[in-house]
């Protein structure tokens, strides 16, 4: 094997984080060809160290040139020196990017990162392991200052993505890591990938500034968080007692914003879906929230609802029960709002303009249609001795409008029959008003849709409905379960969304639809279903479930009467 040196003289560098972001962008990146070609850049600082004492004899002026000059070291040659790549090194001079692995950490070498943050991001590395102080920012040559070392990750909700981009580079210490000289100055750029936005910085960078400046006394690290660039909702995991908020509602928009600032969504204004009457300062919800917002996704990327004039005509896609950190709300838990389904005050609902004494109207973070907002009253003086998580509501003009869901190819449709049914001639007659109300609404396949009710057997099983198949969304493309066999979880708590979407693509705000059974849809209760469907009689019970919500009530809501006009859920088969 031959080995030769060949001296190239490069131009001065440009700003490595503008160098950084450029190349990552372009994936300009020029790769070797393997072992016999490769080319290792190093800097001349270390070919000096390498060569002891003789390099400190140079005149002034050598010394000087040799800081324009990079040796390139070949195995098989370099080629033309004036244009032969550096190894790792962009043409132009562009340093390297290395592509973090899913677990969202920045990766310095180019292999696969760990960390629980979001999906990948990229970072400018040295290409390589670190070896010497070639790199850009590394240790003082000859060791004088101690190595301290950088750790970078990123983070994103929703599957939002970015980049931290350290200037100088800095020498790798493995993923995410870069060591420096102690006392050495680094600025950090953070920058979304696509639509993606940086958020906010924690570790040793604070704030939400895209750049942050870190003074290197000891190890440090810094984790870049990144959203979506649209606007957010979401209920709160902190709790406030509702006499305490006070009627121009600031304590309530600043908890939203501290709630945010906590969970790193970053965003300038944040506020509370809450309403007050005429009798004091007259605050309605909708307004309160921006009425020209383009609409809303929940923490976990899924869209609430695409404009305000949507939301309160009831067009909601997902339920509101993912906090600020993405976590589920508990069941049928209460958030306090005391506004009705237009934003408007309830009288005798709002603690006295969240001022006193009193009862309050409440929302149900598992529903959609109406009852997200107005669901019930509670009782006795609340008031003054309940805690309330609220509802908040990110309003910023510069983000873009949150499109509509889009279903999963080959997904199978269910609906909540427009036509009301009672009891009377056995499953098959339900089953009939599920295909009748799917042949009118023109769906395909109306013959092959059954009524989800328990009969003889559990309203899932196999002869009923295909556990096998694909899962199910309702006609507005909103998912309904996951997996086809998570609608038959043994708690019934699987839903996505509320199934309150009629053939003809309208929303049902709270209604009853026969289910049969006081347990889930995959347990068969004898006894709880008028007679096998066969009774309308007042006197004989049935079990039903809430159509808006998306809670195990949705199936086992409570009894009623056989005699009672109720919906059917409709399941492809």
């Amino acid at each position: 094997m031959s080995m030769k040196m060949t001296i190239g003289r490069h131009g001065a560098p440009r700003n490595p984080s503008a160098r950084a972001l450029e190349a990552n962008n372009s994936r300009d990146l020029w790769k070797g060809g393997g072992i016999d070609e490769l080319s290792v850049g190093i800097g001349i600082h270390a070919f000096v160290e390498a060569l002891g004492t003789a390099g400190t004899s140079w005149p002034a002026a050598m010394r000087s040139a040799a800081r324009s000059m990079v040796f390139c070291v070949a195995i098989s040659g370099c080629g033309d020196s004036s244009t032969a790549p550096v190894a790792g090194v962009a043409s132009g001079g562009e340093g390297p990017v290395a592509s973090a692995g899913a677990g969202g950490r920045i990766d310095s070498t180019g292999s696969g990162g760990t960390g629980s943050g979001g999906a990948a991001s990229d970072v400018v590395s040295t290409g390589g392991a670190a070896t010497d102080a070639a790199s850009t920012g590394g240790a003082a040559p000859g060791g004088s200052s101690p190595a301290v070392r950088l750790t970078l990750s990123t983070e994103g909700i929703a599957s939002a993505t970015g980049r931290a981009v350290p200037d100088p580079i800095g020498t790798s210490c493995g993923p995410g890591c870069f060591t420096y000289g102690e006392g050495q100055t680094v600025e950090i750029a953070a920058a979304g990938d696509q639509s993606a936005l940086f958020a906010a910085w924690s570790g040793d960078c604070v704030g939400h500034g895209q750049t942050c400046t870190l003074i290197m006394s000891a190890d440090k690290s810094a984790h870049a968080h990144f959203r979506p660039n649209m606007n957010i909702m979401f209920v709160t995991e902190s709790t406030l007692v509702p006499a305490t908020i006070g009627s121009d509602l600031a304590r309530a928009d600043s908890l939203c914003a501290e709630s945010a600032a906590a969970a790193w969504l970053g965003g300038s204004t944040w506020k509370a879906w809450m309403a007050t009457s005429r009798a004091t300062t007259n605050i309605n919800a909708a307004t309160h929230v921006g009425r020209s917002t383009t609409g809303w996704i929940r923490t976990d990327g899924r869209p609430f609802a695409t404009s305000m004039a949507n939301l309160l005509a009831g067009k909601i896609y997902y339920p509101p029960r993912l906090t600020e950190r993405n976590a589920i709300r508990s069941d049928e838990y209460a958030v306090v709002t005391g506004a009705d389904t237009n934003g408007d005050a309830i009288e005798n609902g709002t603690c006295g303009d969240w001022t006193s004494s009193g009862s309050a109207y409440n929302g149900d973070v598992t529903t959609t249609t109406s009852s997200w907002t107005f669901q019930f009253l509670t009782a006795g003086d609340s008031c003054r001795t309940t805690n309330y998580p609220i509802y908040c509501f990110e309003n910023d003009n510069d983000m873009i409008a949150v499109p509509a869901p889009v279903a999963p190819g080959n997904v199978r449709r269910a609906f909540l029959s427009e036509s009301l049914w009672v009891p009377g001639g056995g499953v098959a007659a339900a089953d009939a008003v599920c295909q009748t109300d799917a042949m009118t609404a023109g769906l395909p396949n109306a013959a092959d849709y059954r009524a989800l009710l328990t009969t003889s057997v559990a309203a899932t099983d196999p002869s009923r409905i295909n556990l096998a198949g694909q899962p199910w969304a309702r006609l507005d493309d909103a998912q309904l379960v996951a997996t086809a066999t998570d609608l038959a979880a043994p708690t019934a708590d699987k839903l996505l969304t509320s199934l309150n979407v009629g053939p003809s693509g309208g929303y049902i705000a709270n209604f009853a639809a026969w289910t049969g059974t006081a347990a889930t849809p995959s347990i068969n209760n004898p006894g709880l279903n008028c007679n096998n469907w066969t009774s309308g009689s007042p006197s004989v019970s049935s079990g039903w479930g809430l159509a808006n919500g998306s809670s195990p009530a949705w199936w086992a809501g409570n009894m009623q009467a056989c005699n009672t006009p109720s919906a059917l859920y409709c399941f492809e088969r």
